[in-house]
């Protein structure tokens, strides 16, 4: 294996301090640290642990302040902080939950801040970029922790953003480098981990690199095509290609059906599951309704929509409970302008546009009578103020 810049290895600038990769030959093998955590350590990673993905936001965001006062006042130097993340971080190999729960941490915009001049998000990275560049000797060592490593860069990928939003494209290469891995291994847990994780990120990969995505399905036919795999290795496999199919979205009600009855529930709580069948019910049998088809899962009519019960207002008797009620007399309506020139004779209709007598000629105009007062009327001119 080279550990070159190639497949991505190259995805993170460690600064000019940093040693270049050497050009030939194999990496040294990553020897995993032991599970315990040191005791002056275990109380950040047990808080880590309290991370919930379903959090609301506030509360997630007080459980990810009460991390940062650890690292704020339990530890005073910048290689005290980088310290404790170590052994976060090599605790997160050896446990898949705790690997998720410190990716909803990093991929968080407060993680990138410095504490003790220590910026955890490139802690973070930087560890990440080390196990991926001992990604082929590490599949060998310890499959347990590469599986780990391999889900941690997924779902960082899935969940990081930059300040506009975007996914960190530098993150591409190298997960489609995980991804082939996972493919070329053969075995049944990465073929798992291989198909979660392409249904994780399979939108971001064809709205980007839509042409390595088409490459990448074609490795999963090739694969299907081989004798040697087991059956449920088969199916992960087929879901894989059924996802891509309907663009990463939710799958067809008899599909999912399928490999819900071939890899079981619990398998498949990870994927949406698509609407029940859409259906009707109403307490009495109406003729109307036997054909319709609502857009809604579950439409409950009361009553028949021709027999309107008797405890209902009908509006156009005006009952109600079977008792009359007077009719209340209108308000005086607000006449607006123009209203004074309605012509009030019923003959006409009431129209003030209606300039014709019934004789067929227009009426004859007279001036106006300042008798009655108008709004041209000025009663200045008719008052003594003197």
């Amino acid at each position: 294996m080279s550990c070159g810049a190639g497949r991505g290895r190259g995805w993170l600038n460690l600064g000019s301090n940093a040693e270049p990769p050497k050009p030939m030959g194999l990496p040294p093998p990553v020897v995993p640290s032991p599970v315990e955590v040191s005791p002056e350590y275990k109380e950040l990673v047990d808080r880590v642990k309290e991370l919930n993905v379903n959090d609301d936001g506030i509360l997630l965001n007080q459980k990810v302040k009460h991390i940062q006062s650890f690292w704020q006042n339990e530890c005073h130097t910048q290689e005290e902080v980088q310290a404790s993340f170590e052994q976060l971080y090599n605790a997160a190999l050896h446990d898949s939950e705790l690997a998720s729960q410190l990716v909803t941490l990093v991929s968080l915009r407060s993680s990138d801040s410095k504490t003790h001049d220590c910026n955890i998000r490139y802690e973070f990275l930087k560890r990440l970029q080390r196990d991926f560049q001992n990604s082929n000797q590490l599949q060998t060592t310890n499959p347990s922790v590469f599986r780990n490593c391999m889900l941690i860069i997924g779902e960082f990928f899935s969940k990081a953003r930059l300040s506009d939003g975007e996914p960190y494209k530098f993150l591409i290469t190298p997960f489609f480098s995980c991804l082939e891995l996972l493919l070329e291994s053969k075995a049944l847990p990465d073929l798992i981990l291989f198909t979660r994780q392409l249904h994780l990120n399979g939108s971001t990969l064809r709205s980007r690199v839509p042409e390595d995505l088409t490459k990448l399905t074609l490795k999963i036919r090739t694969l299907l095509a081989e004798p040697q795999l087991v059956k449920e290795a088969r199916l992960w496999l087929l879901l894989a290609l059924d996802l891509c199919n309907v663009r990463f979205g939710v799958l067809p009600n008899e599909i999912f059906k399928f490999y819900e009855d071939q890899l079981g529930i619990v398998p498949m709580i990870n994927f949406q599951r698509p609407h029940d069948p859409l259906s009707i019910q109403t307490v009495h049998s109406s003729k109307v309704l036997d054909s319709y088809q609502s857009n809604v899962n579950v439409l409950q009519i009361s009553t028949s929509p021709t027999e309107p019960p008797n405890d209902v207002q009908q509006f156009g008797n005006l009952e109600y409970n079977g008792t009359q009620h007077k009719k209340d007399k209108p308000g005086r309506p607000i006449l607006g302008v123009g209203a004074r020139f309605i012509n009030k004779n019923k003959d006409e209709n009431g129209s003030w546009n209606n300039k014709k007598s019934l004789s067929g000629r227009a009426p004859k105009k007279t001036p106006p009578d300042f008798k009655n007062k108008g709004w041209e009327h000025d009663d200045r001119f008719e008052n003594d103020y003197s």
